[in-house]
């Protein structure tokens, strides 16, 4: 693969001979990898700047765009090349305001970051590629691209997004991962699927995890250890390191929904002595509603704990067994 002439907008770095690493202007990252009879573009950066006339400096083959998913800083070049191949859940993402719109990809250009380490001072409105008509092609876990002695598979990841893709390029042995899986994948915005989606994605990632050695993701210009796909799905203490859901108690487990869940009551009888203090602490912070069949020792400090069948406000443990006794 040829070496590009210096780019206001773009930054290339070899991954490979054949595999190229292309920084844009907001710290975005996509991948050219080059076959023998033709290339791809592993998604397509914000859209500032001509990255189709950037990639073409660097292979004479025929380039297909294929994308990891539908977000604005990876789907840019798609205006420029005309066509793209992205899994069908997410082209209503890549034609919405939100990530189609010049406004919205000149402001992610601009933010820049940590990540960016090549943005034009005189960057502007003018140099973003408008949207236009795109002819979208489906891609769909399980799809195999041939570019002629390397063949990219595609993984459904989803759970960024309800399309989102990875790509494996077993001869390399590299996973292409776009935000499926990194050190800060985004979850619970508009367009993100459940976690229980996405714990499930990466429970089916993790089936092709002796298939490659390193992941290539959208953010962040080294690769990310694979052992972080088996961490998504777990608790990871400094102390204790990687912890599975399934091994905390039943006390533990009662505390995170109290903390977090607004709408239910739990009952706290799953719970020891040990988690009152956090109890009370949660209820400093807000109303707590929880149901207990014992008498819980929330200590010898004061503190004001209402017992709903009577009505009244406990303000020591003496008060709470007068109140409380004769229901637990």
């Amino acid at each position: 693969m040829k070496s590009p002439a210096y780019s206001q907008f773009f930054e290339a770095v070899p991954v490979r001979d054949h595999i190229m690493q292309i920084l844009g202007q907001g710290g975005e990252l996509c991948y050219l990898i080059e076959g023998t009879e033709r290339a791809v573009l592993i998604d397509g950066l914000v859209g500032a700047g001509s990255l189709k006339n950037y990639v073409r400096e660097m292979t004479d083959l025929p380039v297909t765009l294929i994308l990891t998913h539908g977000h604005l800083d990876h789907t840019g070049a798609a205006w420029e090349y005309g066509s793209c191949y992205i899994h069908p859940d997410d082209i209503a993402l890549l034609y919405s305001p939100r990530h189609s719109s010049v406004k919205s990809r000149f402001e992610f250009a601009r933010m820049g970051g940590p990540l960016c380490t090549h943005q034009a001072d005189s960057l502007c409105e003018a140099d973003i590629i408008p949207p236009a008509a795109v002819k979208t092609y489906p891609l769909y876990d399980g799809d195999l691209i041939d570019l002629g002695g390397i063949t990219l598979e595609a993984i459904g990841v989803p759970g960024h997004t309800f399309g989102t893709l990875v790509f494996l390029d077993r001869k390399d042995r590299i996973l292409f991962s776009g935000d499926a899986c990194n050190i800060n994948t985004l979850l619970g915005m508009p367009g993100c699927a459940p976690i229980e989606t996405y714990l499930a994605s990466l429970r089916h990632l993790k089936t092709f995890e002796n298939e490659y050695d390193v992941m290539y993701g959208g953010h962040g210009r080294n690769t990310v250890d694979k052992s972080i796909v088996e961490n998504g799905e777990r608790i990871i203490s400094p102390v204790l390191g990687p912890i599975q859901p399934s091994q905390l108690s039943g006390g533990v487990k009662t505390l995170i929904l109290v903390s977090h869940d607004y709408k239910h009551v739990f009952n706290a009888s799953t719970c020891g002595d040990n988690c009152a203090k956090w109890l009370l602490k949660i209820g400093e912070e807000r109303k707590v509603l929880i149901n207990l069949r014992h008498m819980m020792d929330f200590g010898k400090e004061s503190f004001k704990i209402k017992v709903v069948n009577k009505n009244k406000i406990a303000h020591n443990m003496e008060e709470l067994f007068y109140l409380a006794g004769e229901y637990v």
